[in-house]
């Protein structure tokens, strides 16, 4: 059986046009070259080089072998080079998951900047509820969920990614909707609409952990409505919801 180093051994030799040179140029000794050349040359059955004293050129059927030689060997180290570049994530597939828009600002930004560093790895997005993105996870289906909050799940590695602004939405005539900004000191007492649809669960439990004091709780209204239909609702005065 010919080996991966014996082509290679073939191939410098061939292109220094000598055995001593090619020798040389990949540091071992020229009769350990030589050696593996003529092995090659036993097991083909066919002399690939024509040897003379000042250098060794190849024969007709050195040079038919060496193109397939040269092509085995090009083959193999780009091989080689995509499963250094898979291991270390510099090319592949990603598969993401999330329940957050695409066209939001950090989660965007940081799939762009992703794309932009990494060409060759191939981001797929898929939007889906929080339970369907840890099965996700789980069966292997997702290798990143992307989500809200600072639950953490048996089984799962988790880790902050960016902090986000929590926005409010209230009817028109509302005192707060003249602020430029709300802390969260401004809703003590206020009626909280959200949908028990991700984000709502999570954001339920930011608002449990921002305005809950020991004997007073946070009034929450959890129903099973969409975006849309819930900001219709605190239009007409059907209590604050976040985004």
């Amino acid at each position: 059986m010919i080996e991966l180093r014996q082509l290679r051994y073939l191939i410098a030799a061939a292109e220094a046009g000598s055995f001593s040179r090619a020798a040389r140029s990949i540091n071992i000794k020229q009769a350990t070259l030589s050696r593996h050349v003529l092995e090659i040359e036993k097991r083909l059955g066919m002399a690939l080089f024509d040897r003379k004293t000042r250098g060794a050129t190849l024969t007709p059927n050195g040079r038919t072998y060496l193109r397939t030689a040269q092509r085995i060997v090009k083959e193999f180290e780009e091989l080689n080079n995509w499963v250094r570049a898979t291991n270390n994530g510099h090319v592949g597939k990603l598969a993401v998951g999330f329940y957050t828009s695409f066209s939001a600002g950090n989660l965007r930004a940081t799939l762009s900047e992703f794309g932009e560093r990494h060409p060759e790895v191939k981001v797929s997005g898929f939007e889906r509820d929080r339970d369907m993105l840890l099965a996700g996870i789980e069966n292997g289906l997702l290798d990143i969920a992307i989500m809200i909050g600072e639950a953490s799940y048996r089984g799962l590695m988790s880790r902050s990614f960016w902090s986000e602004r929590i926005f409010v939405a209230m009817p028109a005539g509302h005192p707060l909707t003249q602020c430029e900004r709300i802390h969260w000191p401004d809703l003590t007492g206020e009626h909280f609409l959200l949908t028990e649809r991700d984000p709502g669960p999570e954001t339920r439990n930011i608002l449990m952990g921002k305005l809950g004091v020991p004997g007073c709780m946070p009034e929450i209204d959890m129903q099973d409505i969409g975006r849309e239909t819930m900001l219709s609702a605190i239009a007409l005065g059907g209590g604050h919801v976040r985004q």
